[in-house]
């Protein structure tokens, strides 16, 4: 599989804002917590044009009841990789037969979502450590 860099674009961010308000509209916020995350979330980085967002809910338990009101905003749930990572729910969505978002639901504070925005946080705020790579 080809992997396509592309150089930073701002429109990455209004798109992560706008599939935001969608998904809580859809969940109807549920005290859930949604987060731009990966590569296209650090201004200046280069990244594969895919938005991933991060879902926390409170309760993990409760995980299955949101597949179905993000179904509703266009999106693909994906089960297969529950196998590897039972605490994930998996979602992504295309348009023209290529991905352009992925949804990793998650349970708040766990260490996926604990791994995941330090990392995009760290690289945020050390600008020499983002330019090195």
């Amino acid at each position: 599989m080809k992997v396509e860099l592309h150089p930073y674009n701002k429109d990455w961010k209004n798109l992560f804002d706008i599939e935001k308000d969608l998904i809580s509209s859809a969940t109807q916020n549920s005290n859930i917590q949604i987060e731009h995350i990966g590569s296209t979330s650090i201004e200046g980085l280069s990244a594969k044009p895919i938005i991933d967002i991060l879902i926390g809910v409170p309760d993990f338990s409760k995980a299955n009841y949101f597949i179905a009101p993000i179904e509703t905003c266009n999106y693909t749930y994906i089960s297969v990789y529950e196998d590897t990572m039972p605490y994930r729910r998996f979602f992504t969505k295309s348009t023209e037969n290529k991905r352009t978002h992925q949804i990793h639901l998650v349970e708040l504070n766990s260490p996926f979502w604990i791994r995941h925005l330090a990392f995009r946080n760290f690289l945020r705020e050390h600008q020499e450590e983002k330019r090195s790579l």
